[in-house]
């Protein structure tokens, strides 16, 4: 509806042989796809099927709430829409945003760093979280850095050796 605008709202009535949508109808059907976008970009980027770590979690579910709440201010007819997005939200991820692992997965990712909130309180449980993988060891900052390396922290695959799982993760992070 966004690129194709009204006019293809018309034609598709015409052709179809169906009644035209009232103004008020198409103006929802608008303020619907303002806000769904976000949502299906989100959606997206958390789907993935490369370069996804679990340290894109926090910044897209953040960066998400944000817009919903920006979108809130000026919606006219989708505030419920919004209030069960955001209500969806914090019952799905709500613990997951506390979590200070998480939260350092994201910081150590260098897309997101620290950027991705404003929040001191969070940024300093990701502080916590980094301070506590590295005071336990290379297992815990393998699940930090790499969300796909965490099923390697309990025990390592088959004949690896943390210097090997190590040498990896270089890869992953720095490519050499």
């Amino acid at each position: 509806m966004r690129e194709q605008g009204e006019g293809a709202i018309t034609a598709v009535c015409t052709t179809l042989k169906l009644p035209m949508l009232s103004p008020a109808e198409i103006a929802f059907l608008s303020e619907y796809v303002k806000i769904m976008c976000p949502v299906a970009k989100a959606i997206d980027v958390l789907q993935g099927e490369t370069n996804v770590q679990m340290g894109w979690l926090i910044p897209t579910i953040t960066l998400l709430k944000t817009k919903l709440q920006h979108l809130r201010l000026s919606s006219k007819c989708c505030v419920p829409l919004i209030d069960a997005l955001q209500s969806g939200l914090q019952k799905r991820f709500g613990e997951m945003l506390k979590d200070p692992e998480l939260i350092a997965a994201s910081i150590l990712v260098p897309k997101f760093r620290r950027c991705w909130t404003t929040d001191e309180g969070l940024l300093q449980l990701g502080d916590l979280g980094l301070s506590t993988a590295l005071a336990l060891g290379p297992g815990s900052w393998l699940t930090l850095a790499a969300g796909q390396w965490q099923q390697r922290v309990e025990g390592h695959g088959a004949g690896e050796s943390d210097e090997d799982v190590g040498k990896g993760l270089r890869l992953v992070i720095t490519g050499r």
